[in-house]
């Protein structure tokens, strides 16, 4: 099965997940444990800390899935997992289950702590769980300047299972990005130049043959005065990636403070990660989410299409 995720039966009773173990396919606690806690530092604590049972009782490494129910601690303490009152997170909540929230980024704010700033987007949604016990860490993050969807892991137990999403390039993200060019409709580009940081400024990323390798997808939606609009489809996470790679094909991003110029088409960089989509490694299910722009800005990008 490795490789493949399973359909777990399973229930949450306070910070406790109880497992059906005729619903797993594995043979051994650990050959189940490597396989949905990818982290040897987690299964470790799980075994040490006695966070693992079955049917009430304790368990040993390389014991026999052999019982009722699997019971593992996934959180370290809670009042209720998905709190009532999403008025007060201060962040849009496009999705949440007990393991993920997937929030939609306001421009100008930090996903995570750069070690200057007193508000970020993890901060605000720490702030939010914190009389639950949870603490949430970010899966992929977005530029500063850009909006869109961010996803979040609330369980520290399965952190590493989504962590390992990202690096196995599960999560498919999709961009609206409004570039200073016309670019017919339908025209489809598919860059692979490297990025790496600039030797010369490191607030900058660079085209260059010794970076990191790079994909972008982009298809124009269409154009409207001098500008157009694109569907970017990420399938590496290089930093500025989608923004490095338009404005080195002479598509700059307007109102990209390092890679365009200013344009009074909208407010904002012209940047939105507004789709994502991939299969939940618990339940099986295939998330798609798609968040709604501003109605002034949705307005705008109407008249590219």
């Amino acid at each position: 099965m490795i490789g493949v995720y399973i359909t777990l039966e399973y229930k949450l009773f306070s910070d406790i997940m109880i497992i059906k173990i005729s619903s797993i396919s594995f043979k051994t606690i650990d050959d189940f444990l490597e396989f949905y806690v990818p982290s040897k530092k987690m299964r470790y604590l799980l075994f040490q800390n006695q966070w693992i049972k079955i049917d009430g009782n304790y368990i040993r490494r390389n014991q026999l899935l052999v019982g009722e129910n699997l019971e593992i601690k996934i959180y370290p303490s809670y009042i209720d997992i998905i709190p009532n009152d999403q008025a007060e997170c201060g962040i849009e909540i496009i999705y949440e289950d007990p393991f993920l929230v997937i929030v939609n980024k306001p421009s100008g704010i930090l996903v995570h702590d750069d070690g200057g700033t007193k508000i970020n987007l993890q901060k605000m949604l720490d702030s939010y769980y914190k009389k639950n016990g949870i603490t949430v860490h970010p899966l992929h993050r977005l530029d500063r300047e850009t909006t869109g969807l961010v996803t979040f892991s609330k369980s520290p137990v399965f952190q590493p299972l989504f962590d390992k999403m990202i690096v196995d390039k599960r999560i498919h993200r999709k961009y609206l990005a409004i570039v200073d060019s016309i670019v017919p409709k339908e025209k489809r580009y598919v860059f692979t130049d490297r990025i790496g940081r600039n030797r010369h400024d490191s607030t900058k990323m660079v085209v260059t043959k010794s970076g990191m390798e790079a994909k972008t997808l982009a298809v124009s939606l269409g154009s409207f005065s001098n500008l157009s609009l694109l569907k970017c489809t990420l399938y590496t996470g290089r930093t500025h990636q989608i923004r490095v790679h338009l404005s080195f094909h002479g598509m700059p991003i307007i109102n990209d403070q390092l890679y365009g110029k200013k344009n009074s088409f909208i407010k904002e960089m012209g940047l939105f990660g507004n789709e994502l989509s991939f299969i939940h490694p618990i339940t099986e299910e295939t998330i798609h989410l798609r968040c709604t722009l501003a109605k002034s800005l949705n307005a705008k990008v109407k008249l590219f299409c």
